[in-house]
Formats: structure tokens, sequence, C-alpha cells
């Protein structure tokens, strides 16, 4: 039992890290979103053809009304990878261990460079080994 104690020790360190480096990236983006311009900055218009202009300030008035939801789902996301992870290293609650892992596997989540890796490798690591599930208590 501690053989896969041990087993699972390391992923879910790694995917401990990739939740919390998600989280800091998905809160420094909603204090970036609450914080920043609130029109369209003069030096992008220069670079667009007057009759684009419209599309322009339609999409920045679309990104005012719903651009804090992006952030703040992708940060709940990352949230549960760090639940799941803490709960995959102490070999407790299998199930959101695994459901952590898949979620790490979601390329629109905080940090999908480093989660993509790091999420086949905890499923592995769990899914792969029949000795792995009953060590979870």
């Amino acid at each position: 039992m501690e053989q896969e104690r041990k087993a699972t020790e390391l992923p879910a360190v790694c995917l401990l890290a990739v939740g919390v480096v998600g989280v800091v990236l998905q809160v420094w983006g909603l204090v970036d979103f609450l914080t920043g311009p609130s029109e369209v900055p003069t030096w992008l218009l220069e670079f667009i053809p007057p009759e684009g202009h419209g599309q322009i300030e339609a999409a920045m008035a679309a990104a005012g009304t719903w651009g804090w939801i992006d952030p703040l789902v992708k940060g709940m996301g990352s949230g549960f990878v760090v639940f799941g992870a803490l709960k995959m290293r102490e070999t407790r609650m299998y199930g959101v261990a695994v459901a952590a892992s898949v979620v790490a596997l979601v390329p629109c989540s905080g940090a999908c460079c480093l989660g993509l890796p790091v999420g086949i490798w905890c499923l592995v690591v769990l899914l792969g080994d029949d000795a792995v599930k009953p060590s979870f208590s």
C-alpha cells in the first residue's frame, strides 16, 4: 500500500503545481480585465480601416459585458484541479483525483500547456495500475 501511495505522490505534486499556476493566471486575468481599459486604444485604431472601427467597439462592449466570466470559470476549474491534486496526494477520494486529472487535460483550463502532459501522467498512474485504486480511502 505504501508503494502505491509513493507512486501517486510525484504526479499529484505536479498536478498541484498545474492547478496553482492556473489559479494565479486566472486571478491575474480577472484583475487585468477589471482594471484594464474600457475603450478602444487609439494606437489600435490607427491600424484598422475606419469601416472596421464599429466592429472593434462592439467587441470591446461584448468583452465588457462577459469578459469576467472566462477567468472566473477557468479559475474555478483550476481550483478543482488543486483540490483533486491534494486528494490524490493524500490517496483519498479516487474519483475526484481522476476527475481533476481530466480537467487538467482540458485545453481551455488555466495552464493548459502544463496540464496536458501532467493530466495524462496522472491518469496513467491512477488508471494503469490495479493496485492504486484500493490504496485510496
